[in-house]
């Protein structure tokens, strides 16, 4: 198989010496705050934040646990791109650990309030450190060079930084790679039904005007399905197949933009507003044809197959890359995977070619300009995968590990991982180059990247994947999304559960 294979995706500090921990609390023992262990390990503290690093010696090894989901040549031309594109010296040594199969967010916990890790550096969701990461991880803001902080600050898109900034300690995360989605279509039949889609690629739509050309592409060539997407019970309907549909009308779980900061439990709950009811019913739209007492007639309906209601991101993808359907909602990895020709993928695996597959942004109900919630509206794209690096407090290479960081920081690195695994980088800029557009299949698609990194909004804060409150959201909107409860009253429902649930 040529060419990149991308892979699918499945705050503040606490200055006392003591950091609480649910997870300590059954072990019984106390866990130290990140600077009263680097105090104890013998790193001294500096004023205002600053940690000062003891010098390392020669030939120090880094343990990076870096999810790849790939062949161990990509992984090593991984290793070798942080020297060769990077800069990094080559007397520190990088050795990747993989992580278990199942590791998830309380795991991930645990060890970092083991003062023995297992590794030094690990590749992790933005998410994770503003919920059960908060607080635990080592902060990265004081020893990164100045000229690294200050390109992250000025070319990185600025919703890859809002869950890695903490509000004490600064960058305590350093977004390597992101995940955006897209709305892929079929290129051939929408010519074939009279549609000129070159503007489409960074152009956005309204749902209203895309779900017109859904269903008369659908009826013109003859096909199955509209669209095929994700609206399962799972944390993948409420991270992003739905929140992107409340963002696109205006809305937020909580609050939107000018609450990201403020604590859980005195932030608004805005899910059951009128953007989230409207969210609710355009989706019932689609996929049952419901008008709302003509609210949605001007929206085509019955696009969606509910048997959306159970799938997953590979389970819709399959059909849409058997050419089943006219459009698709998902991630890179899809692209990359569809667009493949078929000597190129495994048996049995659907693929389109590049030919028959375009990408546009995801549609939007909203501008900017008339959503009710300051920063939402317009072209939707939620911030996805397992692409943040962070920093285990206990590390014995401290200065090592930050030059592993600012290596990782490097335009010419993250370019480096677009043409091995296929992964995104946050600089926008870097999809105008020649490098990235000379990618195999995502290099076609550079152009809708790019503006979808360019308006991603980051994951909800608080919402993990063993969130409580990410329960409530999948189960309720996945109840009404098949017709078992009333957007309304279900949603103000949710909305007086989330709040028990923030209050606790």
């Amino acid at each position: 198989m040529s060419g990149p294979v991308a892979t699918p995706p499945d705050e503040d500090s606490n200055d006392s010496r003591y950091v609480e921990s649910t997870g300590d609390e059954r072990r019984g023992r106390a866990v130290l705050s990140r600077r009263a262990y680097l105090a104890s390990a013998g790193a001294a503290v500096a004023p205002a934040g600053c940690v000062a690093l003891p010098a390392t010696s020669d030939g120090p090894t880094v343990r990076w646990k870096f999810d790849f989901a790939a062949s161990d040549e990509k992984r090593e031309a991984t290793r070798r791109a942080l020297y060769e594109s990077g800069g990094l010296r080559e007397e520190i040594t990088v050795e990747f650990v993989e992580p278990h199969i199942g590791e998830l967010e309380r795991q991930f916990q645990f060890q970092f309030e083991d003062r023995d890790p297992d590794s030094d550096l690990y590749l992790v969701p933005s998410r994770w450190l503003r919920t059960n990461l908060r607080g635990l991880v080592w902060p990265i803001e004081a020893v990164l060079p100045e000229e690294t902080r200050s390109e992250i600050a000025d070319a990185y898109a600025p919703a890859t930084l809002q869950n890695v900034t903490d509000r004490t300690d600064g960058l305590v995360g350093l977004p390597v790679a992101v995940d955006v989605a897209t709305m892929q279509y079929r290129r051939d039949l929408v010519e074939a039904a009279g549609y000129d889609p070159s503007g489409w690629a960074t152009d956005p739509m309204t749902w209203q005007r895309w779900s017109q050309i859904t269903a008369d592409v659908r009826e013109q060539g003859d096909v199955e399905y509209g669209c095929t997407t994700q609206l399962d019970d799972y944390v993948g309907l409420v991270c992003c197949t739905f929140n992107e549909a409340l963002v696109s009308w205006g809305g937020a779980y909580f609050g939107g933009r000018d609450h990201r900061g403020e604590p859980i439990g005195q932030r608004p709950v805005t899910i059951a507003d009128e953007p989230g009811v409207d969210a609710c019913r355009m989706l019932r739209r689609f996929l049952h044809g419901e008008t709302f007492d003509g609210a949605f007639a001007d929206y085509a309906g019955g696009i969606v197959p509910t048997d959306a209601l159970e799938w997953n991101e590979e389970y819709s993808r399959e059909p849409f890359a058997r050419g089943e359907a006219v459009m698709h909602r998902n991630w890179p990895y899809s692209l990359d995977l569809t667009g493949r020709a078929e000597t190129e993928v495994e048996a049995g695996t659907p693929t389109l070619g590049t030919d028959r597959l375009g990408a546009m942004p995801l549609p939007y109900a909203v501008p900017e300009s008339e959503a009710t919630v300051p920063g939402r509206g317009g072209t939707p794209a939620v911030l996805g995968g397992r692409r943040t690096a962070v920093v285990h407090p206990a590390t014995d290479h401290p200065r090592a590990v930050a030059e592993v960081l600012a290596a990782a920081a490097t335009p010419e690195f993250q370019l480096a991982l677009l043409e091995i695994l296929g992964w995104l980088p946050p600089r926008p800029e870097l999809y105008e180059t020649d490098r990235a557009r000379s990618v195999d299949i995502l290099g076609q698609y550079m152009d809708t990247l790019r503006v979808a990194v360019e308006n991603a909004v980051p994951y909800p804060r608080g919402l993990g994947i063993e969130s409580e409150q990410s329960d409530l959201i999948a189960t309720a909107v996945n109840a009404i999304l098949r017709r078992e409860a009333d957007p309304a009253e279900r949603l103000a429902t949710l909305a007086d559960r989330l709040r028990a649930v923030e209050s606790g």
